[in-house]
């Protein structure tokens, strides 16, 4: 859970001001030390003073950040049954980017051989400038000029994937790192629709998830009664799974 890691984020980062500061300590102490002497050069001290108490400022606000971080994340209500929606969400997101990936790298694949065809035909013509006219055409005739394959990477890729696409050894991570995160604003957005159409007070026993998993029913609270319900579309080669909420106030 992500309260879990927040919190040995800021468990290590406090050991790390604990050791700083003794650190900060032993320069001080040697600087007085070699102050004593007057021929004694202090100029290497008072660098590696001056850059521990950057590092205990940096440590601070890391600090301040993880703390108020975990703080908001333990003001959010678990509500099992729109935790499992979500990670069905996370699930066939993965899915989405993963194919997606896939077929990146299997369009790159494919630019490199037409490269290679290209390269080869250069060889035989004696076209070899870029810029030149006969360059360029050969290069649309085999559809790897700069306007063809922006295109084709702006209609068939998302620009996530654009992106993770740059570090292929990282991808897998980089991938569930995006869809965790972006799960989580999902699950934040989707619990504060449903507290602002009912209050803070919530009961969400009349949640469930249907058959094609999205998730519908009837939340209360202080404010009054509503109706959930989730519209489903995309994954797998069409768009990212996505979903619109929709809430009808049932109070009446």
């Amino acid at each position: 859970m992500k309260n879990e890691r927040l919190t040995k984020m800021l468990e290590n980062a406090q050991i790390k001001l604990v050791k700083a500061h003794k650190s900060l300590e032993r320069l001080n102490k040697q600087l007085i030390k070699e102050q004593a002497e007057e021929n004694s050069y202090t100029r290497w001290i008072e660098d590696d003073i001056q850059r521990k108490e950057r590092e205990i400022k940096d440590i601070n606000f890391s600090i301040n950040e993880y703390s108020a971080k975990l703080k908001a994340v333990q003001n959010i209500e678990e509500i099992p049954v729109l935790r499992k929606f979500i990670d069905n969400w996370k699930v066939l997101a993965t899915e989405y980017y993963t194919e997606q990936y896939n077929k990146l790298i299997k369009y790159k694949k494919w630019l490199e051989e037409q490269e290679k065809i290209l390269k080869q035909w250069e060889k035989e013509t004696g076209h070899i400038y870029y810029r030149s006219k006969e360059n360029e055409e050969k290069r649309k005739e085999l559809k790897i000029d700069s306007k063809t394959k922006g295109e084709y990477l702006h209609n068939h890729f998302d620009a996530l994937i654009l992106h993770i696409g740059m570090y292929e050894l990282d991808w897998e991570q980089l991938i569930q790192k995006e869809v965790n995160r972006e799960a989580e604003r999902k699950y934040i957005n989707f619990l504060n629709r449903i507290k602002k159409a009912v209050g803070k007070t919530l009961d969400c026993s009349g949640l469930y998830i249907a058959n094609n998993l999205e998730i519908n029913g009837i939340v209360a609270g202080e404010l009054g009664k509503v109706k959930v319900e989730t519209i489903t579309a995309g994954g797998h080669n069409i768009q990212c799974y996505h979903y619109r909420v929709l809430i009808k106030d049932i109070s009446l």
